[in-house]
């Protein structure tokens, strides 16, 4: 972040997600910034969710999304299927990964 970049960061635990916000906000030198979303990749509607929440602050806080990088993912869960009957290392591995893509690619940078 020494560039003045902002990361925006998703996970699915608040706690956890707070932890690494600080982290990385005590390096932003130059106007860098850190930002925060929670969400659970193994529903489809938190990741619509993520998308929506990420693009409204696009127009107020961040200006432009230039990478978008999915790296979420799960392997071993106590609860191999979702709520919706999916199993979830699907939906979050391959599913969200494509719904957030295609969500977010209006408003990534050409």
């Amino acid at each position: 972040m020494a560039q003045g970049h902002r990361i925006l960061l998703h996970g699915r635990n608040a706690d956890k997600l707070n932890k690494v916000k600080t982290e990385l906000a005590a390096q932003a030198v130059n106007n860098g910034s850190v930002a925060g979303y929670v969400a659970d990749l193994s529903d489809m509607a938190g990741v619509e969710a993520l998308a929506t929440a990420v693009a409204a602050d696009l127009t107020t806080k961040h200006q432009t999304l230039d990478v978008l990088i999915n790296n979420a993912g799960v392997f071993n869960v106590p609860n191999p299927m979702t709520p919706a009957g999916l199993d979830v290392r699907f939906v979050v591995n391959t599913l969200a990964p494509y719904l957030l893509t295609q969500k977010l690619l209006p408003v990534l940078a050409k």
